[in-house]
């Protein structure tokens, strides 16, 4: 799944990567995706400054070199337990 966001409002969710590929192919660039996966947003068109955020939180963390979200969820769960 990819996690698609918005950070000009609460527009979030995740698509199926396997879908997409099939739909757009295994050339298509995220970058060129973002205004199919923009949707119906009416930002889309707007001059740069007001331009439709959508992005892709998952990977920026990745980038940043932060452990995936399941994996975080599972040390903060670990932290409150003792272990023996």
């Amino acid at each position: 799944m990819l996690e698609v966001a918005c950070s000009r409002c609460e527009r979030h969710g995740r698509l199926s990567v396997g879908k997409l590929i099939k739909q757009h192919g295994t050339d298509a660039k995220l970058s060129s995706l973002r205004e199919v996966l923009a949707g119906d947003c009416p930002r889309v068109g707007a001059a740069i400054y007001e331009q439709c955020g959508v992005h892709y939180p998952q990977l920026v963390r990745l980038w940043r070199g932060e452990p995936p979200q399941r994996t975080l969820k599972r040390h903060r769960a670990l932290a409150g337990t003792v272990l023996l």
